[in-house]
């Protein structure tokens, strides 16, 4: 993993011109508060993955506090040793011997694949045992570990990556975000790749808040091509003699070589 990918969350933004000029001609701003970001594939299944790991955590306690509450199943899981007979008490610390499962998952890495396998079956048994027979769902858990760590490996090796969220700091740190600047500033860093656009925004009227997600494509062919629209528009606008001869006589050789 290169330095930089540490660094960048000590040392202040790399600065830009490009940024600051992009940003002085744009006058679209998000509300106070929301924020935006444009990043690969990395940066999305980093979203995804970590939606999926929450989603199997509160699982995890749900489950906890079911089974030190349910009399039905007391004799089918692991009973938990503590002083007070309170249901939530037993529950929390279910919960928290079930996070002492994951630990050692998350210290094997990525590239023990052999003890990952062995730790990971003694894993499922200890679940069970733990949770009781409904938490199937949190059996592969240790795959989905595993799966998060290569993805980060891969977000800290990836350099457009590195430079989408060095753009991201330098608009946060200006006071507010302005999408159309970042998305042209992100065509020239994306050389080429797929990119997704990330949107943080708080809901009116309540303390939760929201993030939607969307698949932009190549954004600097996209960009290209509205450039060159833009052009071909404002040469029209500035010469429409010209444009229209243009055209007709483009027509012309078209139907010159239809002939042949």
């Amino acid at each position: 993993m290169r330095p930089n990918c540490v660094l960048c969350t000590i040392l202040p933004p790399e600065k830009s011109s490009i940024t600051l000029d992009l940003r002085s001609e744009e006058k679209e701003l998000l509300k106070p508060g929301d924020m935006f970001a444009i990043g690969t594939q990395c940066l999305y299944l980093f979203f995804r993955l970590h939606q999926v790991l929450v989603r199997r955590l509160n699982i995890a306690k749900k489950l906890a506090y079911e089974v030190s509450n349910g009399d039905s199943v007391h004799t089918l899981v692991e009973k938990i040793t503590i002083d007070t007979s309170d249901y939530k008490s037993v529950g929390q610390k279910r919960y928290e011997a079930y996070l002492a499962l994951l630990y050692p998952l998350v210290e094997l890495g990525y590239n023990n694949t052999a003890n990952a396998a062995v730790e990971g079956g003694r894993y499922e048994d200890r679940v069970r045992s733990l949770l009781g027979h409904n938490a199937y769902e949190l059996a592969t858990m240790d795959k989905l570990i595993s799966h998060i760590l290569k993805n980060l490996q891969n977000m800290g090796n990836d350099e457009v990556l590195h430079d989408l969220i060095e753009l991201h700091r330098r608009h946060r740190d200006s006071g507010s975000f302005k999408p159309s600047a970042f998305r042209q500033e992100a065509a020239s860093l994306s050389e080429g790749e797929n990119m997704f656009a990330f949107q943080y925004s708080n809901i009116a009227d309540t303390n939760k808040s929201i993030i939607h997600f969307e698949f932009m494509g190549c954004i600097a062919e996209n960009e290209t091509q509205e450039a060159d629209i833009e052009v071909d528009s404002r040469v029209k606008r500035e010469n429409p003699d010209r444009g229209t001869a243009g055209s007709s006589e483009g027509v012309g050789v078209s139907h010159k070589r239809q002939r042949r």
